[in-house]
């Protein structure tokens, strides 16, 4: 068991270093089949703590360390089902307040609205999904579909400066 999880954990640390994080999270730390060794992992550690009962002193030190791990594996379900993965640039004496989300979104801005739709991230071999959705903008029923998502893509904005145009009568 020790073994195939060094393996998988090296596979993942091999992606992460070629690809990125995002795609050893994808193929390895998120997958099915990790979490099933993770849970075959937990069952082991558990059923070895089992077969020493009835506990004695000199098992304290022993079942310390299982129960440490146990613990560990615990936090890091709870931490991937309820956590929120970002980052927060700073340089030394620099105060910052705000987070950036690893969580690819689509930010649809109105007058008088901002529409926030997030989009799921997968490897740039794997084929997308379309994502379709619909929201009201200034009474208007808009329907918008995202056919194509780039992961490496670097954000472009451009403001355009608003013309007035010119009155028949102003000349």
């Amino acid at each position: 068991m020790i073994v195939l999880l060094a393996l998988s954990l090296a596979t993942g640390t091999f992606l992460e270093a070629l690809y990125d994080a995002p795609s050893a999270q994808y193929w390895i730390y998120q997958s099915n089949w990790f979490h099933a060794l993770l849970i075959l992992f937990s069952l082991n550690i558990l059923s070895a703590m089992i077969r020493r009962y009835p506990w004695k002193f000199l098992h304290l030190p022993f079942l310390a360390a299982h129960i440490g791990i146990l613990l560990l594996l615990i936090g890091a379900c709870i931490t991937e089902q309820m956590g929120i993965n970002g980052h927060i640039r700073l340089t030394e004496g620099e105060i910052a307040s705000e987070v950036e989300l690893e969580t690819p979104t689509l930010f649809i801005s109105s007058q008088k609205s901002i529409h926030v739709i997030p989009v799921p991230w997968i490897p740039p071999t794997t084929v997308f999904q379309e994502i379709q959705t619909n929201f009201v903008v200034n009474g208007v029923n808009d329907r918008f579909k995202i056919d194509q998502f780039l992961s490496h893509a670097d954000p472009v904005f451009s403001f355009c400066a608003r013309t007035r145009q010119k009155s028949p009568q102003s000349g």
